[in-house]
């Protein structure tokens, strides 16, 4: 079984941006879920939208850009 994992990219103006490695989509998608059209594809961009969740068409990574990184810290 495949696992998919997150990173954080620090930029030079101090925001962090989260992104998955690409492999989330492709494997449910790879189950046998269907997110083209439809209501599985309302239901993510609504849940993504909620988040603040970003799908990268290219590389199918999902991502959080602009985070501050001192919500970050304690």
């Amino acid at each position: 079984m495949a696992t998919a994992s997150a990173s954080f990219v620090m930029s030079t103006d101090g925001l962090l941006r989260i992104e998955d490695d690409g492999l989330t989509m492709p494997l449910l998608e790879a189950s046998g879920l269907d997110f083209s059209a439809g209501t599985r594809s309302e239901a993510l961009d609504e849940l993504l939208s909620e988040y603040g969740v970003q799908l990268d068409p290219e590389t199918q990574a999902f991502f959080i850009s602009d985070v501050r990184s001192q919500s970050w810290q304690r």
